[in-house]
């Protein structure tokens, strides 16, 4: 964790100007009360300000002390979690949203889906493709054709999108069952 926490310090300690908040959130609903989101590696909190803009309580997530640090200036309500996510921190369907934005480690998807409560929604928009022009030259870092979609094998998938808004970007929205089923429970395993 040291070598990745000091690496990313680094980046946002160096980072100036405000990012906007990325597009696929505009997909996202009005919270309903005390709807809870969970931001994985958020960063500096652009995503993290919109989603509680949008009334979610927000639990923010990064590696970074310099990038939390950011998001409590920006969103002084939202609770913060520094986190190796190799090492998962969050309980099973414990958040009502979970959104994950420019990041991709696919040896915890099942993680990050568990992690949507029932009748929860699960948003994910990062690098796809072959490297190219933005994101990570290391193609272990982009996401596969259909990757996303047999994460949430069994859910209702509300949006989909793999290349063709941008052809290095895919975005899934999906909601978790509300009950399991012998058809979804492979979807939404516990951890």
């Amino acid at each position: 964790m040291n070598e990745d926490r000091n690496r990313w310090n680094a980046k946002h300690r160096n980072a100036t100007g405000a990012a906007l908040p990325s597009p696929s959130l505009e997909l996202l609903p009005r919270a309903p009360s005390n709807a809870t989101a969970l931001e994985l590696a958020c960063g500096r909190g652009r995503n993290t300000e919109r989603l509680a803009r949008l009334g979610y309580r927000v639990v923010a997530s990064d590696v970074s002390e310099v990038a939390l640090g950011a998001v409590r200036e920006r969103v002084p309500d939202a609770q913060l979690v520094q986190a190796d996510l190799e090492h998962w921190p969050f309980r099973a369907a414990s958040c009502d949203v979970v959104v994950q934005i420019d990041y991709l480690d696919r040896e915890r998807l099942d993680d990050v889906a568990a992690t949507v409560r029932p009748g929860g929604l699960l948003l994910i928009d990062t690098f796809f493709g072959e490297p190219g022009g933005l994101g990570p030259r290391n193609p272990h870092f982009r996401l596969r054709r259909d990757e996303l979609v047999a994460v949430v094998d069994g859910w209702t998938l509300l949006a989909h999108d793999e290349g063709s808004r941008n052809p290095e970007r895919a975005m899934i929205l999906a909601r978790r069952p509300s009950a399991l089923t012998s058809d979804n429970r492979s979807a939404t395993r516990s951890t």
